[in-house]
C-alpha cells in the first residue's frame, strides 16, 4: 500500500512538473505566441483584423490557451464601408500542443459586447475569410466550441428575401464547425426580428433553451426539445425546406403580439389560451389553434369567453376552418361553424344563438341602417360573405343570410333618411337572398303596424319589398317628414322596389279622419304610386289613383279620383274649408259625388306651387243649403235678403276647373230655393279677385212675390233656354267687397215679340182670385218693372 501510494505521488508530480513546465513556457514564450497567432490569422484571413490590444489568456479557455482581443473589428469583405466584426472581447481558444508545435489551430471562438452582421449576397458570405489557396497546407479552423455574450447579430441574404436579427444575451455553441456544421448549445436570444420577402413574421421575439442545429453547403436544420418562445414551452424542429412546432397550451397574447401577420386591427386580444401546432413548408403549410377561455374585443364588442379549433391552411389556395365556436358576449351566446376558403375568399358561417342587435351588425356590417339597437335570436343562421383577395381582404358585395331570426326590442334608422323606428319586433326567415317577413310589428311615432310579406333579393340585387301592411290607426302628420337624402352626384333611385298592399282601420289628417284605408302602394324607380285606392270618409267614400314623382327642383303629384255621397259641411270641417274665406261647414250643407283628375307641384321644400296646380272637376251635388254666405248679401238688392240668408239647392251638376291659382266655372244651372240662375266666370284663390257673369230670368224673379221691390238696374234680354226673358249680372271686384253691374252686351232686340208672348204668361200668373177679399184688389191688372232713374219700364195689363 505504502509503495502503490509512493507510486501515485510520483505520477501526479510529474504531471505538476509538465503542467508547470508548460504553463512556464507558454508564459515566457507570450509575446511570441501572440505573434505568431497573429500573423498564421492575417495569413488565411481575406480581411484584415483590426485590434487595439492583444493578451494571452492561461486559465479562460483551459485546458486551451486563448489569445483575447480587445476592441476588434473585422471589414465586410463584400460590402464597402461595413464591419463583419466589431467587439469588445474576442477570445481565440488553440490547442496547447498545436500552440507549442507553432500550428495556432482555433477551436474555440468568443465574441462579447458587440455586433456580428453576416451577410449572404447569393453567391459569396461574408463569414467566409479563410483563403482557399492555402487550405490545404495548414488548418486555422476547427472551431468546437463559440460563445456569444451581449452581442447583437443579424443575418441579411437578400436574393433569399431573409433579414434576420437578435440580441444574443448568452448563446453557447459546441460541435465543429468547418465543411458541415454541427452544433449543439443553448442560447437567450431577445428582440428577434425575422422578415421574409418584405413581411415581418417575427417582431420583438424572446427565444431561451437548448438547441441543435446543423448545416452544409445546401442544407440546414434546427431542433429543440426544451426552448420557450415569448415564455412559452415550444418543440419541434425547422430546416430549409420547413418543420414542424409544437407549442404546449398558454396564454398566446406575448407570443401573438410578435407575430404581426396572425394580428388584426379590428381584433384586440386579452387573454388567448391555446396549443398550436404547425408543420409544413414555408409556401405550403399548415397551423392549428385550440383556444379555450380566451377573451378579447372586436370593433368594440367584448368577448368574455371563446373557444373553438382553427385550422390554416396556408397553400397556393388558402383556407381558414374554424369549428366548435362558442362565444360570449356581455348580452348573449354565439355558435356554430365557419369556413374561409377559395382564390377569391368567401366566408361561409352557420351559427345558432342570440344577442344585442349591436353586437350582430358588428360582426356583419349592413350599410343600410343606422343605429341598431335590441336583440336577436336565431337557429340555422347561414352567412357568407366574398372578400377580394387574401392580400387585401376587402368584402366584396352584400352579405348573404339564411335560417330564423327573431328581433325583440329593435330600434333603429333607416340610413340616408329621417326614418326611425322606436320599436320592431319580427319573425323572419332567410332563405338565400331572400326574406320571408312572417310577422314585423312597426311603431314610429304615433303610428303602429303589423307587417308581413317578403324581400326578394335582399342581400345581392335590386331588393323587391313585397309587403302587406295591416295597422288600427295611422296617423299620416308625422310621415309628411320623412325624407331620404338627395345626393345630386347619385343615381335618381332608391336602390329598392317595394309594394304594400295597405288594410288600415282608421286614418287621419289634420282634422280628416277617415276608416278603412285600403289599397296598393308601390314605386316605379322614385316615382310612388298608389292604386285602386279607397277610404271611407266625411260620410262618404273616396277612390282613386296616384302618383308622386321628383320633378328637376321639386316634386309632381297626380291623382285621378272620385268620391260618392260625401257631406260637404265634413268634408269642409276636415280640411279647414279649403282655405277658403266666408265659408266653413257651419254655412255649406250637401252630398256631393265628383270625379276628378288633379296635378299639384311641391317645391324642395314641399311648398305647394299654386301658380302650376292643374284641377278638373265634375261634380254633383243633392240637398245641398248655404246659408249666410256674405257674398251673397250684395245681391240683395235684387233678392230679399231673408230669402238669402238660407239657398236651398235640390240638385247641383256642373264641372270646375282649376288652373294655377284660379277657379274656372263654365256656364252652370243653379236651381234653388231663392232664385234660380245660371253663373259663370272665375275667382283668383290667392287674392279673392272674382268675375262672375249671373244669368237671372225674368220669370224666375217675378216668381219670388208680387210687391217685391226688386232693382233690375239696366236689364232686358231673351232667355236662351225655356224661352223667358232674363238679365244678366256682372260680378267683379274681390270677394270681401264684390262690384255688381249690368251686362250690357247681352241686351237683346227682340225684347217686343218676347213681351207679347210673356203678356198671357203674365196674366195668367197674377190674375186676380175672385174669392180674395176686397183689399187685395190694389194691384189689380197692373205689373210694373221698376228702374233706376229715367230708365224705367210700366207694363199695363187689362185682364
Amino acid at each position: 500500500m505504502h509503495k502503490a501510494f509512493k507510486v501515485l505521488g510520483i505520477v501526479f508530480g510529474l504531471c505538476i512538473l509538465l503542467l508547470g513546465g508548460a504553463a512556464g513556457y507558454l508564459y515566457t514564450q507570450q509575446d511570441a505566441i501572440i505573434a505568431g497567432g497573429i500573423d498564421k490569422i492575417n495569413e488565411q484571413l481575406k480581411a484584415p483584423v483590426s485590434v487595439e490590444q492583444i493578451d494571452l489568456d492561461l486559465l479562460g479557455g483551459f485546458p486551451r490557451v486563448r489569445i483575447a482581443l480587445n476592441n476588434v473589428s473585422i471589414e465586410d469583405p463584400l460590402r464597402k464601408g461595413e464591419f463583419l466584426l466589431q467587439a469588445k472581447y474576442v477570445g481565440l481558444g488553440m490547442n496547447v500542443l498545436s500552440v507549442i508545435q507553432g500550428d495556432y489551430i482555433i477551436e474555440e471562438l468568443s465574441l462579447a459586447d458587440g455586433s456580428l452582421l453576416l451577410y449572404d449576397n447569393g453567391s459569396l458570405a461574408n463569414w467566409e475569410l479563410l483563403e482557399t489557396e492555402n487550405q490545404d497546407e495548414s488548418k486555422t479552423l476547427e472551431l468546437s466550441l463559440v460563445e456569444l455574450v451581449r452581442l447583437q447579430v443579424e443575418y441579411k441574404a437578400p436574393k433569399e428575401g431573409i433579414d434576420y436579427s437578435c440580441y444574443a444575451n448568452s448563446a453557447l455553441l459546441t460541435g465543429t464547425i468547418n465543411d458541415r456544421v454541427a452544433l449543439k448549445g443553448r442560447a437567450d436570444l431577445i428582440k428577434n426580428v425575422l422578415n421574409l420577402d418584405g413581411e415581418t413574421w417575427i417582431n420583438d421575439g424572446h427565444l431561451n433553451g437548448s438547441f441543435a442545429f446543423t448545416s452544409d453547403d445546401s442544407t440546414w436544420k434546427i431542433t429543440s426539445t426544451e426552448m420557450k418562445v415569448n415564455g412559452l414551452s415550444l418543440s419541434g424542429e425547422i430546416h430549409d425546406q420547413g418543420g414542424n412546432l409544437d407549442l404546449k397550451t398558454g396564454n398566446l397574447l406575448p407570443l401573438l403580439t410578435s407575430l404581426p401577420l396572425l394580428t388584426t386591427e379590428d381584433i384586440q386580444l386579452d387573454v388567448f389560451k391555446s396549443a398550436v401546432q404547425w408543420n409544413g413548408s414555408y409556401e405550403d403549410w399548415e397551423i392549428q389553434l385550440q383556444p379555450s377561455k380566451s377573451a378579447f374585443n372586436y370593433r368594440g364588442i367584448a368577448i368574455s369567453d371563446f373557444s373553438s379549433t382553427i385550422k390554416v391552411n396556408w397553400k397556393d389556395v388558402p383556407s381558414i376552418s374554424i369549428e366548435n365556436i362558442s362565444l360570449k358576449t356581455s348580452t348573449g351566446t354565439l355558435t356554430g361553424n365557419a369556413l374561409l376558403s377559395g382564390e377569391y375568399p368567401e366566408l361561409n358561417a352557420q351559427i345558432a344563438g342570440g344577442s344585442n342587435l349591436s353586437e350582430l351588425f358588428a360582426f356583419v356590417e349592413v350599410e343600410s341602417l343606422t343605429n341598431p339597437m335590441g336583440f336577436w335570436n336565431g337557429n340555422n343562421l347561414k352567412i357568407r360573405q366574398r372578400f377580394d383577395s387574401w392580400d387585401d381582404f376587402n368584402p366584396v358585395g352584400q352579405t348573404s343570410f339564411e335560417g330564423n331570426l327573431q328581433l325583440k326590442e329593435v330600434s333603429f334608422g333607416i340610413s340616408e333618411s329621417t326614418i326611425e323606428f322606436e320599436k320592431v319586433e319580427a319573425e323572419l326567415v332567410v332563405e338565400q337572398n331572400d326574406i320571408k317577413v312572417e310577422r314585423c310589428f312597426l311603431k314610429s311615432g304615433p303610428n303602429n303596424a303589423v307587417v308581413s310579406g317578403v324581400v326578394q333579393n335582399a342581400l345581392e340585387g335590386r331588393p323587391q319589398v313585397i309587403l302587406r301592411l295591416e295597422s288600427p290607426h295611422i296617423d299620416v302628420d308625422p310621415l309628411l317628414f320623412w325624407e331620404f337624402e338627395d345626393d345630386e352626384g347619385s343615381e335618381d333611385d332608391f336602390g329598392f322596389d317595394f309594394q304594400a298592399d295597405l288594410y288600415v282601420d282608421q286614418l287621419n289628417l289634420g282634422e280628416f279622419n277617415g276608416k278603412g284605408l285600403r289599397g296598393t302602394v308601390y314605386n316605379r324607380k322614385t316615382t310612388i304610386l298608389g292604386r285602386n285606392m279607397r277610404l271611407d270618409g266625411c260620410g262618404g267614400t273616396f277612390r282613386g289613383n296616384w302618383a308622386l314623382a321628383e320633378e328637376t327642383e321639386g316634386s309632381r303629384f297626380w291623382s285621378k279620383a272620385s268620391c260618392t255621397t260625401i257631406e260637404l259641411d265634413q268634408l269642409l270641417k276636415s280640411f279647414d274649408s279649403f282655405d277658403i274665406e266666408d265659408l266653413d261647414e257651419s254655412n255649406l250643407k250637401g252630398s256631393a259625388n265628383a270625379t276628378a283628375e288633379m296635378t299639384f307641384y311641391f317645391d324642395s321644400e314641399w311648398l305647394v306651387q299654386s301658380q302650376k296646380t292643374s284641377i278638373d272637376v265634375q261634380a254633383e251635388v243633392r240637398n245641398g243649403a248655404l246659408r249666410n254666405y256674405s257674398p251673397l248679401q250684395e245681391l240683395s238688392s235684387f233678392v230679399d235678403r231673408d230669402e238669402l240668408s238660407r239657398i236651398d239647392f235640390p240638385y247641383l251638376k256642373g264641372p270646375f276647373q282649376i288652373r294655377g291659382d284660379t277657379l274656372i266655372i263654365p256656364e252652370t244651372q243653379v236651381n234653388n230655393s231663392a232664385i234660380n240662375f245660371w253663373v259663370n266666370g272665375w275667382q283668383n284663390l290667392e287674392t279673392d279677385a272674382i268675375e262672375y257673369s249671373i244669368r237671372i230670368g225674368l220669370k224666375d224673379l217675378a216668381l219670388r212675390g208680387k210687391n217685391s221691390n226688386r232693382d233690375l238696374g239696366q236689364w232686358v234680354a231673351e232667355a236662351e233656354t225655356e224661352n223667358q226673358p232674363y238679365m244678366r249680372l256682372l260680378v267683379g271686384c274681390n270677394l270681401d267687397d264684390p262690384c255688381i253691374s249690368l251686362d250690357k252686351k247681352q241686351i237683346r232686340t227682340s225684347l217686343k215679340s218676347t213681351l207679347k208672348q210673356e203678356k198671357e204668361d203674365l196674366k195668367t200668373l197674377f190674375k186676380r182670385d175672385e174669392k180674395e177679399d176686397e183689399e187685395n184688389d190694389l194691384n189689380k191688372g197692373n205689373f210694373e218693372l221698376l228702374w233706376p232713374e229715367s230708365d224705367s219700364l210700366s207694363i199695363h195689363i187689362t185682364p
